[in-house]
């Protein structure tokens, strides 16, 4: 989507295959490019926003903060 489009439900497939294997599996929306609105970085930003607040809230869901990888497609790779 080069950031103007895409839905982070595309990755539901993928997080089930992981939560299926033991892993804690979220997937993050993020701001879509609205030109003038929303432009780069905005996507990054909204992205390290979420773990951020995955990280912040890691105790209570069971994750542990300091193993937090990430994964995507195209722009949200």
């Amino acid at each position: 989507g080069g950031w103007e489009g895409g839905d982070r439900r595309a990755m539901h497939d993928a997080m089930r295959l992981f939560a299926a294997r033991g892993y804690a599996a979220a997937s993050v929306g993020y701001r879509l490019t609205r030109a003038p609105r929303n432009v780069f970085p905005a996507a990054v930003d909204d992205v390290r926003c979420a773990v951020r607040w995955l990280r912040a809230n890691a105790r209570p869901l069971g994750v542990d903060p300091a193993h937090v990888g990430a994964l995507g497609f195209s722009a949200g790779a």
